[in-house]
């Protein structure tokens, strides 16, 4: 019937048939199964109650007290004490996940939060970083005002932009960056007179007549402004 089996081998399909679910079981194989049991098939079907598995719980037993644990935890922050968390974990190892396991609350009223971080904090030289910034800050001013083309205003943001720093690079620990920012820093008047020159000077090379009117709309400024105009009727006397 194409049911033998050797017991020696752990595929046969009498230890499937006992210990896997998922299996389809020929009816065959059934009738095997309580012939083997010695069980009368209206026996079996009829059966008031039945008997699945039995769950088994285990109590742990820890090999080591807890005040011995929570000893050897705190001498190994005390020889580790700029280590994050994450580094105390592989050197503790069994050590640490068995405190955080079975005494959490104790773990993490003892054990510091973010050493790592810090330290990286702290490390960090203002000062030789100030004048890092500063010759960068120096450097980007010059790349501003020898732009081709409209010219740009001198700003903090402009020169980080030229730059390519982030926010970071106008913080005030950077000292001396910070005062050269304010003092490169172009005022709204004088950034109008540099760009009103600018048109003057590219106008008369391309032999474009002059008047306020033209010389506003080639700097690209509004053509309604007044002061502006004033700025330009100014400059033009003056030239």
């Amino acid at each position: 019937m194409q049911s033998d089996f050797d017991p020696n081998k752990p595929s046969n399909w009498l230890r499937l048939f006992i210990r896997s679910n998922n299996k389809n079981r020929s009816p065959l194989r059934h009738l095997l199964f309580l012939q083997f049991l010695e069980v009368d098939t209206d026996e079996f079907f009829n059966m008031g109650s039945i008997i699945g598995k039995k769950s088994i719980s285990k109590q742990y037993t820890p090999s080591f007290s807890l005040n011995e644990r929570r000893n050897k935890w705190v001498k190994l922050l005390e020889e580790n004490k700029d280590a994050s968390r994450s580094q105390l974990k592989d050197i503790g190892k069994g050590l640490h996940t068995w405190i955080v396991r079975y005494d959490r609350e104790w773990y993490e009223e003892v054990t510091p939060k973010n050493q790592s971080r810090k330290k990286r904090a702290e490390s960090v030289d203002w000062k030789k970083r100030d004048e890092e910034c500063l010759k960068l800050a120096k450097e980007a001013v010059k790349v501003i005002l020898a732009k081709e083309g409209k010219p740009a205003r001198v700003t903090p943001l402009s020169i980080r932009r030229a730059i390519g720093a982030g926010r970071w690079f106008e913080k005030q620990k950077l000292v001396k960056t910070h005062r050269y920012l304010e003092e490169v820093t172009e005022d709204i008047n004088n950034y109008r007179i540099r760009k009103i020159k600018w048109a003057i000077n590219e106008m008369t090379k391309q032999g474009l007549s002059l008047t306020p009117y033209k010389i506003k709309r080639y700097a690209g400024f509004d053509a309604e402004s007044g002061e502006v105009s004033r700025l330009v009727s100014h400059i033009l006397e003056k030239s």
